[in-house]
């Protein structure tokens, strides 16, 4: 089940969410968008929707979705 969204698009792979995570469900990427950073990519089993990353992330990259 995705617990958060990413828009890849906007990440500029400053680092800021991964120390945040309480889970360490972020990490980076591969894969390079169209800026020419690695984006992050969130373990979804890890993840706790907790919105740290949300919260921290300057650009809007995450998008906390709702559970059940």
């Amino acid at each position: 089940m995705e617990k958060v969204r990413t828009n890849t698009e906007r990440c500029k792979q400053c680092s800021l969410c991964l120390p945040v995570c309480p889970k360490e469900a972020i990490s980076f990427g591969e894969e390079i968008n169209a800026g020419g950073y690695r984006y992050t990519i969130v373990d979804q089993d890890k993840c706790i929707s907790c919105g740290m990353c949300y919260i921290t992330c300057p650009d809007g990259v995450y998008e906390i979705l709702a559970t059940s």
